[in-house]
C-alpha cells in the first residue's frame, strides 16, 4: 500500500507519496490539473494507493480525480 498526501491549491498542488514504512518515495509540486496528477503518479500505476486530501474550499475536482486512481480517498479536516 502506498500513501498519498496532497496539499491542493487553485493553481499548484504539492504531493508526497510514502510506502507503508513511511519512507518518502516522491515529493513533487504540480500544476493543479488532472493530467499533471496522472503524470506524477504514473510510476506507481497498479499499486494500491490510499490518498488524503484537505477538505478546503476547492477540493471537489481533486477528490474526483483521485477517486479514479486511488483505492481510498479520505478528506481531512483543515
Amino acid at each position: 500500500m502506498l500513501y498519498l498526501g496532497i496539499d491542493r491549491h487553485v493553481k499548484t498542488s504539492h504531493l508526497t507519496i510514502t510506502d507503508e514504512s513511511g519512507q518518502i518515495l516522491k515529493r513533487k509540486g504540480i500544476a493543479t490539473r488532472q493530467e499533471e496528477l496522472l503524470k506524477a503518479l504514473e510510476k506507481f500505476e497498479g499499486e494500491p494507493i490510499k490518498a488524503v486530501l484537505e477538505a478546503s474550499y476547492s477540493w471537489g475536482n481533486m477528490y474526483d480525480w483521485l477517486g479514479e486512481i486511488a483505492d481510498d480517498v479520505i478528506l481531512a479536516h483543515p
